[in-house]
């Protein structure tokens, strides 16, 4: 019953255009891998305007003198999608992401970056194996924030 009004309501807003309440009847993976999709072509053309982001908007310049990265660090984004902060630190450079067996088969991350299928909840990393860890915009992935 509840797939059939939910086919029925996929419909309807299909027919009314409405596109930003997509996340209504979509699940949270869904949602996000259908942004990513359309985002990496920005991306590609765009990694200039992102690193401008990131030194004004999440003070990369500041992290990366209290953080003191440098070549020879280690650091993980966990929740990296496709335009992660790994594209603008050195470092031995790792990143987990729920969806990054979808985004490995649309987006070839430079070399130096390693991105794996993993969940904030449970890294896939012996602990203490990094000396900088980022976690930006991805508590809205989390699905179970009290875990850890």
């Amino acid at each position: 019953m509840l797939s059939n009004f939910s086919f029925i309501l996929k419909t309807k807003l299909k027919r009314l255009g409405v596109q930003k309440i997509r996340w209504l009847v979509r699940s949270k993976y869904s949602v996000e891998l259908s942004f990513q999709k359309e985002w990496v072509k920005e991306f590609k053309q765009n990694k200039h305007k992102v690193l401008e982001y990131w030194k004004k908007h999440r003070y990369l310049d500041d992290v990366n003198k209290i953080c003191k990265i440098t070549k020879d660090s280690t650091v993980l984004d966990v929740g990296c999608g496709l335009s992660s902060v790994l594209h603008f630190v050195e470092g031995k450079r790792f990143g987990i992401d729920s969806l990054a067996d979808e985004y490995l088969k649309m987006y070839e991350y430079p070399e130096g970056i390693t991105v794996k299928k993993g969940f904030g909840e449970y890294l896939p990393f012996p602990n203490n194996n990094f000396d900088v860890v980022f976690c930006s915009n991805a508590l809205d992935h989390i699905t179970s924030p009290k875990k850890r």
